[in-house]
């Protein structure tokens, strides 16, 4: 099934509110996503100070993140993974692709 663009859209704002309710810098979340057939993949970012509030004590709101996600994705029978990236994971995804790491520091 292939995977429409508000459903990809509404994911990503999904993980987007859960981010910025759990962090001080709510303006410095960004959320990439990159469909590669079944799967999509969330790409989040937060400010460097910050990872650790959206990962959590022993990983579990990244983990209650990733359930929801799989909830979700039962529902639209797609699969969402979730990569919380740290500062170093930005720059060398960022780099390879040649883009800026926080591009004007806004959201999509």
């Amino acid at each position: 099934m292939k995977q429409r663009p508000e459903k990809l859209e509404d994911m990503q704002q999904l993980v987007l509110a859960i981010a910025r309710a759990l962090v001080d810098i709510p303006d410095a979340v960004v959320v990439d996503a990159r469909v590669a057939g079944e799967t999509t993949t969330l790409s989040l970012r937060v400010a460097p100070e910050e990872v650790g509030k959206v990962i959590g004590k022993q990983g579990r709101l990244a983990q209650s993140i990733r359930v929801l996600l799989g909830a979700v994705g039962m529902k639209h029978q797609h699969r969402y993974t979730l990569h919380i990236l740290q500062e170093h994971d930005v720059e060398t995804s960022t780099e390879e692709r040649g883009e800026e790491a926080f591009p004007g520091g806004r959201n999509r």
